[in-house]
């Protein structure tokens, strides 16, 4: 019974040791604005992308403010959902961020040919080298071309 109980309260040791070494590790900054093309997102509201034209690129801004220094950060955005092979995401290159100090990373998202009008996620991912994330999602519903025709090849038969 006396085994059990020292059993338990060094049980009891280690997880709350484990918990506090996983707060520590926690990436700690906040992803303070982002702009899609130089339109603020809301996270809690459908944000309108209206009049885009096929194949070009949304210039995406994110601003972040780290709480703590740490290396190694990187910022990802992405759109998930769309129905073909080639993806819509952009990643920065890693780099380091001090304690108080605000950052502003310009990413491009290119808006695929055969996107649909429909509503999509945009999530804008903070990560360090060692997977600690802060990720904030924003509601998109893209507008384009409806009936938008490409011609890409012609055949000509001569009789």
């Amino acid at each position: 019974m006396k085994i059990l109980k020292i059993f338990s309260v060094f049980a009891l040791f280690l997880i709350s040791l484990m918990a506090l070494s996983g707060i520590a590790n926690a990436l700690n900054v906040t992803i303070d604005e982002v702009k899609l093309d130089n339109d603020v997102l809301s996270a809690s509201s459908t944000n309108k992308v209206l009049d885009l034209e096929r194949d070009q690129e949304l210039d995406v801004k994110v601003r972040i403010t780290a709480q703590e220094t740490q290396d190694n950060a990187q910022i990802e955005v992405n759109i998930r959902g769309y129905d073909h092979d080639d993806l819509i995401e952009d990643i920065t290159d890693t780099f380091d961020v001090k304690k108080g100090v605000s950052y502003i990373k310009r990413l491009k998202l290119p808006l695929r040919e055969r996107l649909d009008q429909d509503r999509y996620k945009l999530r804008v991912r903070v990560e360090d080298r060692d997977g600690n994330t802060v990720q904030e999602t924003y509601e998109l519903e893209i507008d384009t071309q409806r009936h938008d025709l490409q011609i890409r090849d012609v055949v000509m038969i001569c009789r």
